[in-house]
């Protein structure tokens, strides 16, 4: 929570260096910045002929570019000043009543009333930003819960992988032990070999009543995110986003997962969640680019130089509005190769305590990687 308030300071700091000023909006104020400082360094009557011609030039494109945006959103802010509708003319008027004072040596006037112009166009700055500011918000919103969609999907792949390996675990110590038996070996009370340095062995195990229950829950979980994700789909195109393809991938490997948990499948509800893990990745790239697009649109005449470092703040981290981690930050090669596996398979078997044989580590080898 700390980081994710930081991180909406940091972006605040950020816009406060005009980072979400359009190209437009940047040349005005410079504009006005230069006709001010002209005027109250009593430049002459050329220079501020210059300046105005400046002033002129740059408040025509920035009026342009608004009424762009009032047309592609008919909720974008109008233009108006006490209430009333603020039309060019009017603005036209006002600069030339600023130049005639300038020139006729009545420079507080002058002055006073281009303070007033500032503060006209700084408000319909910032009526857009606080518009654009919501649009964002509800953007975050989204990906916020996407990024707990994916989190909640890598814990139930967990969960299930887990709940499968024990499963495996009890089947092949039942095989142990009825060889055993049928060698006419060893005692039921003693522990077989191998079996003092299983935990597993140790612990109670699951009846098959509890096991049931146990993949009923994670099959219910299951339906329930994919569920969430259906209701985000709907929330993108609300926000008028086009459905992608990742997201369809994600929901169709979700409903085969609940369908192979539902059926006591769980190696093959393990693969479908991973296939839904990476589905939800490819989808999640697509949406930040298409909401890239949409703030890049927004922005009308920014310049591409921002765009480039739009993932990175001036200190190299994360811009918060890139929202949360969806994985996309580590490579991911397409397919897992076999020492890749090897390499997953170790660590698996080092958190179940060396449970795993070298037969059952091959055989789950060869179904992760699909290879029968």
């Amino acid at each position: 929570q700390l980081r994710s308030e930081v991180s909406y300071l940091w972006e605040i700091a950020l816009g406060i260096e005009e980072g979400n000023l359009s190209a437009a909006e940047k040349r005005l104020r410079q504009a006005q910045q230069a006709l001010q400082d002209a005027i109250k360094n009593g430049a002459s009557d050329a220079e501020i002929e210059k300046a105005m011609k400046e002033l002129r030039e740059a408040m025509n494109q920035f009026l342009q570019e608004f009424a762009e945006r009032a047309k592609q959103n008919p909720n974008a802010p109008q233009m108006q000043q006490n209430g009333q509708e603020l039309r060019q003319s009017d603005i036209d008027r006002m600069m030339d009543q600023i130049e005639n004072l300038a020139k006729s040596g009545d420079r507080d006037k002058a002055q006073q009333l281009l303070s007033q112009l500032q503060d006209m166009m700084n408000n319909l700055q910032a009526g857009r930003q606080q518009q654009g500011g919501q649009q964002d918000s509800e953007m975050r919103q989204q990906m916020d819960k996407l990024g707990e969609i994916l989190r909640r999907q890598q814990e139930m792949m967990n969960d299930t992988f887990r709940m499968d390996q024990m499963q495996r675990g009890e089947r092949q110590r039942g095989q142990n032990r009825d060889e055993q038996l049928g060698e006419g070996g060893q005692d039921e009370d003693r522990p077989g070999v191998g079996e003092d340095r299983d935990p597993l062995a140790r612990q109670k195990p699951m009846t098959p009543q509890e096991f049931a229950d146990a993949l009923k829950q994670l099959q219910q979980g299951q339906g329930q995110l994919q569920s969430d994700l259906e209701q985000l789909k709907k929330g993108l195109e609300g926000m008028g986003m086009e459905p992608n393809e990742g997201f369809g991938e994600a929901g169709k490997s979700m409903g085969n997962a609940e369908q192979a948990l539902g059926e006591g499948e769980g190696d093959a509800a393990v693969g479908h969640q991973g296939r839904a893990l990476e589905a939800l990745r490819k989808g999640a790239k697509d949406m930040m680019k298409q909401m890239q697009a949409m703030q890049g649109d927004q922005g009308g005449g920014e310049e591409g130089g921002r765009q480039q470092n739009a993932d990175r703040d001036p200190l190299g981290r994360p811009r918060a509005s890139q929202g949360p981690d969806f994985g996309d930050s580590v490579k991911v090669p397409d397919e897992i190769d076999v020492q890749r596996a090897r390499q997953i398979l170790e660590a698996i078997r080092k958190r179940l305590g060396n449970a795993l044989s070298p037969d059952i580590e091959r055989s789950y080898l060869e179904r992760l990687l699909e290879l029968k």
